[in-house]
């Protein structure tokens, strides 16, 4: 951008740079403004007419999108989560806005914000921390959603799909309807005609339980092919399977749906369940992040049963028969060490 000249008061001529700094401001503003809305798009309390507020931010201009696009991407790419690397590569003003938040925040923010704004700008049902929805599906299916889960339909004359973007939910086919309903997850899928089933999606695993009904599961195969090859097996009532995106469905076994599903009635109960993988499903309760500090007892097992109404709880009762502490930061993060 071409500056104004001017006659400075010692007779000099100076061209003034008004204009780049003016711009340079504003694109600071927006950053300043993209940030404000990750850290809360990461918070795990974000509520519906915030998500609305945002969606018509970015949309506003291709400005915004950019700023938005560029902080998500800082804190995507940020290998070390201590202040000090931060401010190597950010201006001191960022770093005054920041400064708040500590490493623990950095952490929360910089390992959780992608995919979760990636989730929220999909999903079309969704459920907030320790919270249960029953949604009412457009062909007269059900799907029960539990704590921190969101799905996205794809309804049509041929075909009734729902992805599961993040968490877990119970579905309850409706029988009438001609088409085959699917559930994709991961990069596979769970189809049928009149079965009530759940599906989790945990790391980097997809676990189906059947209450009723027959399922079909499938993977890894593309979720919208009208039809599958190999790799599908029929898991019945009472039974459970599980995928990865390199493993094929396991070879189903028999289960106790009232035990694995017991967060239908409010309840979380393990039995022999390694530590690491209760720590976050207990985690998935909790409004603020969890970051378990070692995984030196991930394999342990531990047996128990807790209320999801008293997460913190549950994560302390946890915690005590390794050894650990919990520490929370309200509204930041839950260090467990």
């Amino acid at each position: 951008m071409e500056g104004k000249r001017y006659t400075a008061p010692n007779g000099e001529s100076v061209i003034s740079m008004t204009g780049d700094r003016n711009e340079a401001l504003r694109d600071e503003q927006l950053r300043e403004r993209a940030r404000d809305w990750l850290v809360r798009l990461s918070s795990r309390q974000v509520s519906d007419a915030e998500l609305s507020d945002f969606k018509a931010w970015i949309d506003c201009s291709d400005a915004h999108r950019r700023a938005f696009e560029l902080e998500r991407d800082f804190w995507r790419n940020l290998e070390a989560l201590a202040p000090s690397v931060a401010q190597k590569r950010r201006t001191p003003v960022l770093l005054r806005r920041r400064s708040f938040l500590g490493a623990a925040a950095a952490a929360a923010v910089g390992a959780f914000a992608y995919p979760r704004v990636s989730m929220l700008l999909n999903a079309d049902f969704r459920t907030s921390p320790g919270e249960q929805k029953l949604v009412q599906l457009p062909d007269g299916s059900t799907a029960f959603l539990n704590t921190d889960t969101a799905i996205s339909l794809n309804f049509g004359d041929s075909f009734r799909i729902v992805r599961l973007l993040q968490g877990e939910a119970q579905f309850t086919a409706n029988a009438a309807a001609p088409q085959a309903f699917r559930v994709a997850s991961q990069h596979g899928f769970s189809e049928t005609g009149d079965a009530s089933f759940a599906v989790m999606a945990a790391d980097d695993m997809t676990t189906v339980t059947v209450l009723s009904g027959d399922v079909r599961v499938a993977a890894p195969a593309r979720v919208d092919a009208p039809d599958v090859e190999g790799g599908m097996i029929a898991v019945e009532s009472n039974q459970q399977t599980s995928y990865s995106d390199d493993r094929s469905p396991s070879t189903p076994i028999k289960v106790d749906p009232e035990t694995e599903l017991a967060w239908r009635r409010g309840r979380l109960v393990y039995t022999a369940r390694p530590f690491g993988r209760a720590v976050r499903d207990v985690a998935r309760y909790m409004p603020e992040r969890v970051i378990l500090a070692t995984s030196a007892h991930n394999n342990v097992p531990v047996s128990a049963a807790f209320s999801t109404h008293d997460p913190l709880s549950a994560l302390q009762a946890l915690a005590t028969t390794q050894g650990l502490a919990v520490h929370r930061i309200p509204g930041v993060a839950v260090v467990i060490s």
